[in-house]
């Protein structure tokens, strides 16, 4: 349970920081979203929110991997 809370914690803390960029866009700099007007972080953000899923499936997979070989050896 406290994985689950903690993954919804940082997915919802990577929605929040994304939503910087649009707090803080100057249209007089350049055009929207483009890679000179962001920093490192605002372009490193949208990336970790498309991704996360992709880890947490990997992490589910991983997770039912061990409990089925902890399954299989203790049933031996």
């Amino acid at each position: 349970m406290l994985i689950a809370i903690v993954d919804v914690a940082i997915y919802f803390f990577l929605a929040l920081f994304s939503i910087s960029f649009e707090d803080n866009y100057n249209s007089d700099f350049s055009a929207y979203f483009q890679a000179d007007n962001i920093s490192f972080f605002e372009k490193l953000i949208p990336v970790l929110l498309y991704a996360w899923p992709y880890l947490n499936l990997i992490l589910v997979v991983y997770l039912i991997y061990r409990a089925i070989r902890v399954r299989r050896e203790s049933s031996k």
